[in-house]
């Protein structure tokens, strides 16, 4: 199964531990109720964020910088986004954690409620007794797209 098809045929299982804390404190960051996302960040310039393929930061100071650029924005219209994550699935093994998810945001602007998706996958580092994020990247997610490219695989099936 490819990397489409993992989505087309999406199965949701349980959140980790770790994706829910993720986003649990990425929505109170969000949401202005405290900075202690900006700490799941690993001190390293091997941390990596790429927003949508277009974007990337490098760094933990410059992560945080651009996820409190992305608060301030918010702050200022009256949105009300909230994130929601669909697990797909999820790894842990010794000193490495990931998880690839399908990430809803809902926001209500003029009472007109707007939702949008992407794909998601997030890479954890072992850092003493705890996990810190080193990578997350984000890609928009087109269900029109998917569904086009899972009726030509089923007319042109690989042999």
């Amino acid at each position: 199964m490819d990397f489409v098809d993992s989505f087309t045929n999406l199965k949701q299982t349980p959140p980790a531990p770790l994706v829910a804390h993720f986003y649990d404190l990425l929505n109170r960051f969000l949401d202005g109720q405290g900075d202690e996302f900006l700490d799941l960040w690993h001190e390293s310039d091997e941390s990596t964020l790429y927003f949508n393929l277009d974007e990337r930061e490098r760094t933990a100071d410059k992560i945080r910088l651009t996820f409190k650029q992305i608060r301030a924005v918010l702050s200022r219209v009256p949105v009300g986004t909230t994130l929601s994550a669909v697990q797909v699935s999820y790894h842990e093994c010794a000193d490495m954690a990931y998880a690839v998810l399908m990430e809803e945001a809902r926001s209500d602007k003029n009472r007109e409620q707007i939702v949008s998706e992407q794909r998601v996958t997030l890479v954890w580092r072992r850092v003493g007794n705890e996990f810190k994020v080193v990578h997350m990247h984000t890609d928009y997610y087109n269900r029109r797209t998917e569904l086009l490219s899972e009726l030509l695989r089923a007319y042109h099936p690989n042999p």
